[in-house]
Parts: C-alpha cells; structure tokens; sequence
C-alpha cells in the first residue's frame, strides 16, 4: 500500500514530461528553420497562431451549423 503513492507520483512526473518537453521543441525548430534568425520569429510564430485561430473559428462555424 505504501508503494502506491510513489507510483502515482512517478506516473504524474512522467506524464508531465512530455508536455513540458513539446512546448520547448517548436520555438527551437523554428529557430533552426530561421537560422537563428530572432527578428524573424515573432512575425513567423505570429502567423502561425493567427492560422490556427482561424481553423478554430472555422470549426466553431461548422459545429454551429451542423450541430
């Protein structure tokens, strides 16, 4: 019974990891892809949320009409 606690808690860190770990990789990609070109990646991260504010509104509409 004691052990359970220590599972949990280790089943939570590594859960936890691969988040922590997907947030890091696509600031670094884009770096790479930018040559590590910093005045190019706030416009091309920009872009990027902007694309994916606009799928989210199209699938919103959708949902709205076909429910």
């Amino acid at each position: 019974m004691h052990s359970r606690p220590v599972l949990l808690f280790a089943f939570a860190f590594a859960v936890m990891a691969d988040p922590v770990s997907s947030v890091a990789y696509p600031i670094e990609a884009a770096l790479r892809a930018l040559h590590g070109d910093l005045a190019l990646l706030l416009p091309t991260m920009g872009l990027i949320v902007a694309i994916v504010v606009l799928v989210i509104v199209n699938y919103q509409q959708l949902v709205a009409r076909y429910p």
